[in-house]
């Protein structure tokens, strides 16, 4: 079985898109356990939410960095212009 690796780029999207998803399904859980306990307010889950989709994307950000960081660097575009001729007064 043959296997593709992935570029960064589809992995990142990939993890993206779980993540709007995850913020989807906690916006219709939230609605659910508020009408289940009246005591939890949506604020207080909302920001332990918000605070682990911080952590998920800052290493996102990580991963971003460390793949940047492989990537050789390109040679600027130089261009020399070489002349055998002796200039004219």
């Amino acid at each position: 079985m043959e296997t593709q690796e992935k570029r960064p780029n589809e992995i990142l999207m990939g993890l993206f898109i779980k993540l709007r998803e995850c913020k989807k399904e906690f916006q219709e859980q939230t609605g659910v356990i508020s009408e289940c306990n009246p005591l939890l307010s949506y604020k207080d889950m909302e920001s332990r939410f918000d605070a682990g989709m911080g952590e998920c994307l800052s290493i996102v950000g990580y991963f971003i960095g460390e793949m940047y960081s492989q990537i050789p660097e390109k040679n600027p575009n130089v261009i020399t212009f070489d002349t055998n001729e002796s200039p004219k007064d």
